[in-house]
C-alpha cells in the first residue's frame, strides 16, 4: 500500500493500521531544511478475496470465490458471476469481501431478474459430491470455475417400448444442483423420461414421464416433480 501525492510515492508498508501523521521537509542546494509540514492518512486493511451468494447467506467464506487479482484497500473492478443455473425469477445477489485482517463485509444486495427462457430446469445431487446445505463440491474445474461440480449427460427418452433416446444433451451441473436446458421447438407438446447418466453414478430415470411444454419446464429429482 503506498501513500500518494502528486508524482511523490512514499511506502506504508510495516505500519499498523489506523491513523497516521506523515512529515516532509526539503533541503535545497546550500543544504539548509525547510520547516517540515505534516498530513494525516489513514492506512486500511487491504480487500484480498470476495465471494458471492444469491438470496441465502451459506454462512462467512462458504459463498461462490471471486477472484480479486490486484488486493488493495478499494477494488474497483468488474466480476462475471453466471446465472445459468438459476431458474426463471428475480434474485437477491450479494457479494462480500474479505480483508487482510480476516474480516468480512458484506455488500447491499443487488435485485437481478433471471429471464424465462423456454426449455427444462432440473434439480439434482450427485450423492458423492454432496456436501450438504443444497451444495455439491466443486470437481470438474475448482480454480477457474467453482460455481460448476461437473458435466453431466440429460437425455430425453420416448415414453413407449423400446423407450428409445429422443435427445442427449452433454450439460453443465452446478454446485447447488442446477441444470437449464434449451430445446429446440420441435421437442415440445409432449412427454418423455428424463435420463441422467455420469461417469461415476448409475443411470438415473424420472419415475414418471415430464411433460415437455412451452414454457420452463421444472422438474426436481428429489420430489420427482416441481421444485
Amino acid at each position: 500500500m503506498k501513500f500518494v501525492k502528486g508524482a511523490d510515492l512514499v511506502a506504508t508498508l510495516g505500519l499498523t493500521y489506523g491513523d497516521h501523521q506523515l512529515y516532509v521537509c526539503t533541503k535545497n542546494s546550500a543544504a539548509i531544511f525547510s520547516l517540515t509540514e505534516g498530513r494525516k492518512f489513514k492506512v486500511l486493511p487491504s480487500i484480498v478475496a470476495a465471494e458471492y451468494f444469491f438470496n441465502t447467506d451459506p454462512g462467512l467464506g462458504a459463498g461462490n470465490p471471486l477472484i480479486v487479482s490486484d488486493p488493495s484497500d478499494s477494488v474497483n473492478t468488474t466480476f462475471s458471476i453466471p446465472t445459468s443455473g438459476l431458474i426463471a425469477g428475480n434474485y437477491s445477489l450479494y457479494i462480500c469481501t474479505r480483508n487482510s485482517e480476516g474480516k468480512w463485509l458484506l455488500a447491499e444486495p443487488q435485485t437481478i431478474n433471471r429471464s424465462s427462457d423456454p426449455g427444462l430446469s432440473v434439480k439434482l445431487f450427485l450423492q458423492g459430491f454432496y456436501l450438504g446445505r443444497g451444495q455439491m463440491a466443486s470437481v470438474m474445474d475448482p480454480l477457474n470455475r467453482p460455481e460448476v461440480c461437473d458435466s453431466i449427460t440429460i437425455a430425453l427418452a420416448d415414453t413407449v417400448a423400446t423407450y428409445s433416446t429422443i435427445s442427449s444433451i452433454n450439460t453443465i451441473l452446478y454446485t447447488n444442483g442446477m441444470v437449464q436446458l434449451i430445446y429446440q421447438s420441435s421437442y415440445f407438446g409432449r412427454s418423455y423420461y428424463l435420463v441422467v447418466r455420469h461417469r461415476n453414478c448409475v443411470e438415473t430415470w424420472s419415475k414418471s414421464p415430464v411433460n415437455l411444454t412451452k414454457n420452463v419446464v421444472l422438474f426436481d429429482f428429489a420430489t420427482g416433480g416441481p421444485f
